[in-house]
């Protein structure tokens, strides 16, 4: 439709049997309850997924590309993708993403806010830029190709398969834990490998590989022998 449409906390709507029924948006839908559909296509419209709603897509899905389009699933919402989804749009994430796509392609923006989680059991793939805030989660069971930028201030957590095939490799420099198989294909260095070090004083200080293709340094000792220091002499 190109109208409104609400979906009050309790109610149910289902659209399947078949993969040709679901939804064409046009206009705009505010859930409280449940929307179960084969097919979900938000051509120009706006979606926002409230505490207690849930929108479970089985088949195929789209939220296309215009300026004031989006999908919103706000906190103690869901958005469960089973089937293929293309994101031309904007994504924004204070309740749960569960995706479960055997093609999940991101060609626009997710963000993930404080509270919000991404759980990604299939085939993620990012072409444009998702980003986590502080707070925020995405723990990955499935496989995520990253082939533009990854900004990850929240948490990631790895579990089967990360490929990152863009010149962005800083997540290992944040709250990032990898429990599976990690491959790199960016041709930059991994953000936090060492490279080299150097004096500043007496301070000794690292210079570690951002995953930009530059660099950063720290302190690593105080005082250091390595850069000259005596400690004075005891009576």
């Amino acid at each position: 439709g190109d109208g409104y449409i609400g979906v009050i906390g309790g109610a149910y709507i289902s659209l399947g049997g078949s993969t040709s029924i679901g939804f064409a948006n046009y206009g705009s839908i505010d859930l409280l309850g449940t929307i179960t559909t084969d097919i979900f296509n938000t051509y120009a419209g706006i979606v926002t997924i409230y505490n207690g709603g849930t929108l479970t897509i089985n088949y195929n899905a789209s939220n296309d590309s215009y300026s004031y389009n989006n999908i919103l699933i706000n906190g103690g919402g869901a958005l469960n993708v089973y089937g293929i989804f293309h994101n031309i749009a904007a994504l924004y994430v204070h309740g749960n993403l569960n995706a479960s796509s055997n093609n999940f392609d991101n060609q626009s923006t997710i963000e993930i806010y404080t509270g919000g989680t991404l759980y990604n059991t299939g085939y993620l793939n990012n072409y444009n830029t998702i980003t986590t805030d502080a707070g925020g989660t995405i723990t990955n069971d499935g496989y995520f190709y990253n082939f533009s930028a990854f900004y990850n201030n929240g948490a990631f957590v790895n579990n089967v398969y990360y490929n990152n095939s863009a010149g962005w490799t800083g997540w290992l420099c944040s709250n990032a834990t990898n429990n599976g198989s990690y491959i790199n294909d960016s041709g930059y260095t991994d953000c936090g490998t060492y490279l080299s070090q150097f004096c500043s004083g007496y301070d000794l200080y690292y210079t570690y590989a951002d995953g930009f293709n530059s660099t950063y340094s720290s302190l690593y000792e105080s005082n250091s022998p390595t850069c000259g220091y005596v400690p004075p002499a005891t009576n």
